[in-house]
């Protein structure tokens, strides 16, 4: 049960909501609360905490509020003592004492906030070394119930959700990690207050309902990036399945091959959150996130692998002590992952590696992927030990053939490879209606599709475009290619990639042209970029109309 209030009930010994314009109300007794001894929480506005409708006291030991709060928002998933060290008491987490690697404030602050919580200390429980989970199950939270409706897509509850973030959330705090999540909530409450302005305008077109001020910039996510785990925009694919199930399968490793903002690091996240919730212990590497100096040599590299493998893990970590001069950087990496990782976790360690590609201008990277197809290998060698506990998930977009000359030491023939494709016409109906419907007839869905060939990243933009941008469907066709249009800011920057690069200019110009691309370095380049599909030498073909039409203006000589 989830227990829904506000404040202004709480004193006249009621607790519900009231909402407009459909007046649906939902109540719950506060006195029988009182007697359930029930714990009530509000974020939505100032930040208020009850048990059994009295205050929980205590709150203002150690950032006890900030630290339920911030439990509150990560309810259900495991939170480390060392990230809430970085976040709440970062010179603690930045000291490299032995001391400092226990967190002792940190732990004495989760002390105090489960001394506050009284009876309900239990829902802060341990789920390993280091690691917190906050268990919610049963207690009246406001933006818990806001999360599930969104989530749901509950339309019948969305007038509750409106009333629920009357105010913004937490809207007196200024935390990095306060406006992230305040933004997230603002983007969802505009795009129900759209939906059902939308749905009010379909049912009576000439009533205009008693919604108003909304902010159309910001009641969707931007595409671009990975797409949130709890995004009401995510379309599930054949392959999400195929995925899932490969690494629930236990297999040694998993290829994840997509081209550029086809959306393999929103399969990957869900991927590794599934895996997570089945109770494997996850890691993620996204290489994109690694300092230039980290990718200066193998020894470094490796190094800033193992290190960022320990602090997801809680697992210390000392280049002193675990790093030996006596061995090269392989043999440390893969004694730390022996002994350090896989020997102090039960079950199986699920490792995501993103962008991967950025390790293949390194003449070094034969030495990492030959270490990952070493691991495959001793799987058959040695069926009880360690390593058929490991799954490396791998996230790349370029032909790994261009790059790794010795096929048997690569791990990307081995295992099982998911492809991701364009959104089918299907797919795309699909994200429309998570949209509201904007194509509302069936030739503007077509006709979209054709344009567009189902790419995800243009599909969402477009959508985007007439919902947010208040355009109409043909002012997006008929300017798809113009550098004022929807997709122009886009366009602009893939022409501003292929100006550094004359090779590849030169490339995709014959492929525009209908002439065979040349080369084919050049051509598998553009292919992961996203820009030309197909195979070398068999079937080059631009991506889409919409780059066709941009690319034959801007690129091929005009006569």
């Amino acid at each position: 049960m989830v227990t829904i209030w506000s404040q202004s009930r709480i004193k006249r010994g009621k607790i519900g909501i009231s909402c407009s314009p459909n007046n649906v109300t939902s109540l719950y007794d506060w006195h029988g609360a009182v007697t359930d001894n029930t714990l009530a929480v509000r974020l939505f506005g100032p930040f208020a905490a009850w048990i059994g409708g009295e205050a929980v006291v205590g709150l203002h030991r150690r950032e006890g509020a900030r630290l339920f709060a911030y439990l509150i928002l990560r309810a259900g998933e495991p939170v480390s003592y060392r990230e809430l060290a970085e976040r709440f008491w970062p010179s603690e987490a930045a000291l490299g004492t032995a001391e400092a690697r226990t967190f002792p404030n940190t732990r004495q602050a989760v002390h105090y906030l489960r001394v506050a919580l009284g009876d309900h200390a239990y829902r802060l429980r341990s789920t390993g070394r280091g690691l917190l989970l906050f268990d919610l199950r049963g207690a009246g939270v406001d933006v818990v119930e806001f999360d599930r409706i969104v989530q749901q897509n509950d339309t019948e509850a969305m007038p509750t959700a409106l009333n629920l973030h009357s105010r913004p959330l937490l809207e007196d705090w200024n935390d990095d990690w306060v406006v992230d999540a305040r933004r997230t909530r603002q983007r969802s409450y505009d795009r129900i207050r759209y939906l059902l302005k939308q749905e009010a305008r379909h049912s009576d077109p000439h009533h205009e309902p008693a919604i108003s001020g909304l902010n159309s910039a910001a009641f969707t996510e931007t595409p671009g990036g990975a797409v949130p785990l709890n995004s009401p925009y995510y379309v599930v694919r054949d392959a999400d399945a195929r995925f899932i199930d490969a690494i629930d399968s236990g297999t040694s490793t998993v290829l994840l091959k997509a081209d550029a903002r086809m959306g393999k690091s929103s399969l990957l996240a869900r991927g590794l959150h599934q895996a997570r919730s089945k109770g494997s212990t996850v890691a993620l590497t996204d290489f994109q996130t690694f300092s230039t100096s980290q990718f200066d040599s193998s020894a470094e590299l490796f190094r800033a692998m193992a290190a960022s493998l320990a602090l997801q893990l809680d697992i210390d970590f000392d280049p002193s002590v675990h790093w030996s001069p006596h061995f090269g950087p392989g043999t440390n990496l893969e004694q730390f992952l022996r002994r350090h990782v896989l020997s102090k976790i039960e079950g199986t360690l699920v490792w995501g590696m993103d962008e991967i590609d950025r390790l293949f201008r390194y003449a070094y990277s034969g030495e990492l992927f030959g270490l990952m197809r070493s691991w495959h290998n001793r799987r058959a060698m040695d069926p009880a030990g360690p390593w058929m506990r490991l799954t490396l998930v791998l996230a790349y977009s370029t032909e790994t053939a261009l790059f790794i000359a010795d096929q048997s030491q690569s791990p990307f023939n081995i295992g099982t490879q998911v492809t991701l494709t364009d959104f089918t016409l299907a797919e795309q109906q699909d994200l429309n209606g998570k949209y509201g419907s904007p194509l509302a007839e069936p030739h503007e869905t077509v006709q979209l599709h054709s344009l567009l060939q189902g790419h995800p990243f243009l599909t969402r933009r477009a959508l985007q475009e007439i919902v947010v941008g208040n355009i109409s469907f043909e002012d997006v066709v008929s300017n798809a290619d113009r550098e004022n249009g929807p997709f122009g800011q886009d366009l602009h920057k893939l022409t501003s990639g292929l100006a550094a690069d004359s090779e590849l200019a030169v490339a995709l110009r014959r492929v525009v042209e209908g002439k065979p691309c040349g080369d084919r370095a050049s051509f598998y380049r553009l292919r992961s970029a996203g820009i030309v599909k197909g195979e070398w030498n068999v079937s080059e073909q631009i991506r889409c109309p919409l780059y066709a039409a941009y690319f034959r203006r801007h690129l091929v000589p005009q006569t």
